[in-house]
């Protein structure tokens, strides 16, 4: 796809640019919110593939270069588009991500951050979460996850934890019900990927099991995902 591949590199030129200016004005926000828009609707139309995983990959890897330079931004549009944008450079280089791994962890510190607004499912950025948490369905990429828990001398599953208690405590009866299957496939996928899960992760979806018949929408919710997980 020779014109998404120059597109992407322009627009990857301009945002670089945003980056790096000194200015901090509104304007300048929303010139890289716009951009970050314009890299998501390329990528998203961009299917992986495999006589051109080299070239991708090499892509992939210098936009995630750019990319880093907006992780520490404050701005909840930013943070949402940015994420959409990770979650599509993990697709295009599935099953390994295009970053080292304290790379990665930056990444899905701002990714779980975002899932947490599926609470808010009649807000404006619903539909951009959705989308975040059907790609991590699809994809498997949150397996990463389990990877570096796997690696690490003391099984430190703290981010995996963090991911489930940011979809299941999202939960709520106004939302539709492809959202439990997805979190469902994700919690499942995740604690099926380990030979013997942690302790603190399996503490962490037991919680979940509540009184079906709570007051409480988002604990009636999760409680049923849950069993749909133990299943």
């Amino acid at each position: 796809m020779p014109s998404s591949k120059s597109s992407l590199a322009s627009l990857m030129s301009a945002l670089q640019k945003s980056i790096q200016s000194k200015k901090k004005t509104t304007n300048e926000r929303n010139r890289i919110v716009k951009r970050l828009r314009q890299i998501h609707d390329v990528l998203k139309d961009t299917e992986q593939q495999e006589d051109e995983d080299q070239s991708m990959s090499k892509k992939m890897q210098q936009l995630v270069r750019v990319l880093s330079g907006l992780l520490e931004h404050t701005h909840d549009d930013v943070r949402l588009l940015l994420s959409c944008c990770f979650v599509d450079i993990f697709r295009l280089c599935a099953p390994e991500p295009p970053c080292d791994d304290e790379m990665t962890v930056r990444i899905f510190d701002v990714i779980v951050k975002q899932l947490k607004r599926l609470k808010k499912n009649d807000d404006s950025s619903f539909e951009r979460c959705f989308y975040i948490l059907e790609s991590l369905s699809d994809v498997k990429s949150c397996l990463v996850l389990v990877a570096l828990c796997e690696d690490s001398e003391d099984r430190d599953c703290a981010r995996l934890v963090e991911l489930f208690h940011a979809l299941l405590g999202s939960l709520n009866l106004k939302q539709n019900s492809k959202v439990d299957i997805y979190v469902a496939d994700i919690v499942q996928a995740c604690i099926e990927e380990f030979e013997t899960p942690p302790r603190e992760l399996l503490e962490c979806v037991l919680t979940y099991l509540v009184n079906d018949s709570s007051n409480d929408d988002s604990a009636t919710r999760s409680y049923r995902v849950v069993q749909m997980v133990l299943k």
